[in-house]
């Protein structure tokens, strides 16, 4: 990693003021969207009918859900995208419904995505990941007509260490 000029690391310069910094893990194809792509399945948080893409607070969160959702072999031309979004359009669950974590999705916990997309209160929603504790990951309305503030500030090519994969 970079150093920044007054001794922070690249990372921590990317924020800017308030700002939120998010990644993706994505193919080389998908990656062209940068964070307009709504989810085409059912996720945790939503329907498939809602406009939402996911993202995560870190990169290791990126890659851990990109991992847990994968299934069959590893593409081969992964990019992992870094994006910011200013924080005033971010809004934190303040409390997950009752038994969040658990599989199969719940309808109740997927109502709460797409009740707040509906309400195009925010462009983010920051819900808690399920695959790891004090990670967080973010709901991206892409229906909403501030979605375009969310910046792409990289799009890097992304090998996953097959030692993830066994």
């Amino acid at each position: 990693m970079t150093e920044a000029r007054d001794g922070r690391d690249a990372a921590a310069s990317e924020q800017a003021d308030d700002a939120v910094v998010i990644y993706r893990v994505s193919t080389a194809k998908d990656a062209e969207d940068g964070f307009t792509r709504p989810q085409r399945r059912d996720g945790r948080w939503s329907t498939r009918e809602a406009n939402v893409g996911y993202a995560a607070t870190s990169a290791a969160a990126a890659m851990l859900e990109f991992l847990a959702h994968l299934e069959g072999a590893t593409e081969p031309d992964l990019r992992l995208l870094v994006g910011r979004i200013p924080g005033e359009l971010v809004e934190t669950l303040a409390s997950p419904p009752a038994r969040w974590r658990e599989r199969p999705y719940r309808a109740e916990v997927q109502q709460v995505g797409d009740e707040w997309a509906a309400s195009g209160r925010s462009v983010a929603l920051r819900v808690p990941s399920a695959l790891c504790p004090r990670e967080w990951n973010l709901l991206l309305n892409t229906s909403h007509a501030m979605h375009g503030r969310i910046e792409v500030l990289d799009c890097e090519g992304l090998a996953i260490d097959a030692r993830l994969r066994t």
